[in-house]
């Protein structure tokens, strides 16, 4: 699991891949908030943390390190690239989010 403070002016999490970008609501609007990104072999791990969060959407990594995180939501500043192919979750509640890898389907 990796931890990051980010920011938002658009009360969101950014994920970007220079081409596209997606905004995930994230349950507590402007200012600082933390996202901590679970991969593949961390999921067990993840599915304990997000019980009570709420679901916001999901993403789908197609190539490896092209789909990032980005450090504010009206930026483009990658702070981590997505090494996983396949579905990621996103889960949200009160300024924290978890985005959690799901399985390696990506046309589905």
């Amino acid at each position: 699991m990796e931890k990051f403070a980010v920011y938002a002016d658009m009360g969101s999490v950014k994920i970007s891949t220079h081409d596209i970008s997606l905004f995930f609501a994230n349950e507590l609007g402007d200012g600082k908030h933390y996202v901590y990104i679970y991969e593949k072999e961390e999921r067990k791990e993840a599915e304990t943390k997000i019980k009570k969060m709420k679901f916001v959407g999901h993403f789908t990594v197609k190539e490896p390190d092209k789909v990032f995180l980005c450090s504010y939501d009206c930026d483009e500043i990658p702070v981590y690239l997505f090494k996983e192919i396949g579905r990621y979750f996103v889960y949200a509640m009160e300024g924290t989010i978890v985005i959690m890898y799901c399985d390696n389907r990506i046309n589905g």
